[in-house]
């Protein structure tokens, strides 16, 4: 069993007093003090110095150096100046437990080795920025939601670069029609200058190297009166077959009082002889030849093949019926349904009755009717007053195709 350590006494040779305890504060406070801001590199002869004896008597031993002055060197002090020991100590502000002496290291006993403090002056730490693509962040994330996010991406970026495509397509067709409407502007102002240049040629005597013409009234008459160069007046009627509908609608558009004249004078003449002409083809078409039995007529009729004749040669009296018995333009639009067909059977009355109206025999239509009105059981009297409207042949003439 070891002896228990003996305790010091005052009568020791190597005896020394305990020095008073201290505040660690104040003691940290005095380090930072009485310390400087780099440490300084030890002299070459400190080390066998602090080995050597500094006296004759062998005896004595020296203390061992301290590690941190062996490996850093030796601390300058200052000395304290009459000044700041007559000045006053000011009352400072209350530290902040994160600006304690305790947590900042010293610069004499901070090494390169040590990492570099967080807080060096005290105040709130650095916040991490997270990345874009941190591997934290990727890391808590499934392989499905991790696909899922590729896939969204990629199809992300695949929209905006369809986005951008059809945009520059846009852009380049855009300006492509701009270029083209240019082009074909310019096209029309050379055109027109080369027009009026011709029609100036037209008018100009032929001592100053024009055509001769008096007018371009003169020129047109010249070129549509017939005779001459076989060849060049075929050209002419068929250059007005093609396009003489636009050359009238063109100058009813561009001088209306012309077109307002021509409808007041010529309209109604040429207008009469068309519907003189088609009047004609009904009748001719709703009279039957000699010697055709009843029988025959009653198989071929047909009210719908009827109408389609009708409209095939009165195509003016046609459309002036529809005109005036349909109200409005949408209703001309129906194609098919109940509502057309009984529109067509009205037509198809209409012209019979007309026709009737020129000749009494021009009657296909109402003998087929008057058959009907007898088989029916139509009395005489009805069947007199439908003739008397034209819409029937009378009893008598009904009996006599039967007998």
């Amino acid at each position: 069993m070891p002896f228990p350590k003996k305790r010091p006494l005052d009568s020791d040779s190597d005896y020394q007093p305990t020095p008073p305890k201290r505040l660690h504060r104040e003691a940290v406070e005095d380090i930072l003090v009485h310390t400087s801001s780099a440490p300084t590199s030890p002299g070459p002869g400190s080390l066998n110095d602090a080995f050597s004896d500094g006296s004759d008597d062998e005896d004595s031993l020296r203390p061992l150096p301290d590690l941190l002055t062996r490996i850093v060197g030796s601390l300058p002090t200052h000395e304290p100046s009459t000044s700041a020991a007559c000045t006053p100590p000011r009352r400072s502000r209350q530290r902040a437990a994160s600006e304690s002496p305790a947590q900042i290291p010293s610069p004499a006993t901070s090494t390169i080795f040590e990492a570099t403090p967080v807080r060096t002056r005290g105040g709130r730490p650095r916040a991490k920025q997270p990345l874009r693509h941190s591997r934290t962040f990727n890391s808590s994330l499934t392989s499905e939601e991790r696909d899922n996010r590729r896939s969204s991406a990629r199809a992300q970026t695949a929209a905006n670069t369809a986005t951008n495509r059809k945009k520059k397509a846009d852009e380049l067709t855009a300006k492509k029609l701009e270029e083209a409407e240019a082009r074909a502007l310019a096209e029309k102002a050379r055109k027109r200058e080369k027009a009026a240049e011709l029609l100036e040629k037209i008018t100009t005597a032929e001592e100053d190297g024009g055509a001769g013409f008096s007018s371009l009234m003169d020129f047109f008459e010249t070129i549509t009166a017939p005779g001459g160069d076989a060849q060049a007046s075929a050209n002419v009627t068929r250059f007005l077959k093609s396009n003489g509908l636009q050359i009238v609608e063109t100058i009813f558009d561009r001088v209306p009082a012309i077109g307002q004249e021509y409808f007041a004078e010529k309209f109604d003449e040429r207008l009469e002889e068309v519907l003189q002409q088609e009047g004609k083809a009904i009748q001719e078409l709703l009279t039957r030849e000699r010697g055709t039995r009843i029988l025959e007529l009653l198989e071929e009729f047909s009210m719908e093949q009827l109408g389609d004749q009708l409209q095939e040669v009165a195509p003016t009296l046609w459309r002036i019926l529809e005109t005036t018995a349909i109200p409005d333009k949408t209703t001309r639009r129906e194609e098919q349904g109940e509502a057309r067909r009984q529109k067509r059977l009205v037509f198809t009355t209409a012209c019979a009755m007309l026709s009737i109206s020129r000749s009494q025999l021009a009657n296909n239509y109402q003998v087929v009717i008057g058959l009907f009105l007898l088989a029916s059981g139509a009395s005489k009297r009805e069947m007199e007053v439908l003739a008397h409207a034209g819409l029937s042949t009378s009893y008598n003439t009904i009996s006599s195709h039967i007998k």
